[in-house]
């Protein structure tokens, strides 16, 4: 159901605390970095920072299905504060360091904080839900995948060329260019059938390149509740210039077979995209 349906997944994790009151660092994927700018604008004024590649938390749970994820993390207090309280770093309670401690009582909540973190909240859910065509833009998610094959180059080099990747990925930002603007008209009054076209197109592009970005172990197992770097697939050409030529010939392999991943899921992903922005 998750698969086929879900249109994202919305992460409540310590809003409303004692100090909370800007949005840096938060955490939202790269499709959702607009989105949740705007919304954070709207509500509160404020400019926001993000996190694009989300950590692998606990509740973080549908990366494997390939579920668009934004807000694990909302309000926290200016690092200036933090710095001037002597505060070490956290990963919650509004970076209050009371998080996960016997201190983490009624006084580290703030009423005001969380009315205003709760209105965020009610208009990211309003809007995603109520959009014709669910608000992401999945070439955002497309650039940092390029952005990462582009590191990981220049520390396999020796080893493989993964320009093949680069040429993958930019044939699907083609595609998502096409489709991203023959969708632009698709609003409130297009006709039912070609609103679920595209947001189930949608849906199946954010499943592939969730998924791509985001896991190693399929779409119906958890990875590890551990720091995932982007297309973990290809991050072991992270270990190439440290290993000795046993290693290179493993990670060698391994690398191809990522590379092979990506390549055909962008391809099936740029399929998708085409063929629907054909049919509008």
């Amino acid at each position: 159901d998750l698969m086929a349906n879900c249109v994202s997944h919305v992460n409540c994790d310590s809003p409303g605390c004692r100090w909370a009151t800007v949005y840096e660092g938060v955490a939202w994927m790269s499709e959702a970095e607009g989105f949740c700018q705007a919304v954070i604008r709207d509500i509160t004024g404020q400019e926001s920072t993000g996190e694009g590649h989300v950590l692998r938390a606990g509740d973080c749970s549908f990366n494997n299905l390939g579920v668009t994820t934004y807000f694990m993390l909302s309000s926290t207090m200016p690092d200036e504060l933090r710095q001037e309280k002597g505060y070490y770093a956290v990963g919650g309670c509004g970076a209050n360091i009371a998080w996960h401690t016997e201190d983490d009582t009624m006084e580290i909540a703030d009423r005001d904080n969380l009315h205003r973190d709760m209105q965020v909240y009610a208009a990211t859910l309003v809007r995603s839900l109520n959009a014709p065509v669910a608000p992401f833009d999945y070439r955002a998610t497309v650039d940092e995948l390029s952005a990462a094959v582009s590191d990981y180059q220049e520390a396999a080099a020796e080893i493989l060329n993964l320009e093949p990747c680069q040429d993958a990925l930019s044939r699907l930002r083609a595609a998502l260019d096409s489709l991203y603007e023959a969708t632009e008209s698709v609003g409130p009054d297009a006709d039912g059938a070609t609103i679920r076209r595209v947001n189930a197109a949608q849906r199946a592009i954010g499943r592939t390149l969730v998924s791509l970005g985001y896991t190693r172990d399929g779409r119906f197992r958890q990875d590890p509740a551990r720091a995932i770097p982007t297309l973990p697939d290809l991050a072991f050409a992270r270990d190439v210039p440290d290993a000795d030529e046993d290693e290179r010939n493993v990670l060698l392999y391994t690398l191809v077979r990522g590379q092979n991943r990506l390549i055909w899921e962008a391809g099936q992903a740029a399929q998708i995209a085409t063929q629907t922005a054909r049919s509008l």
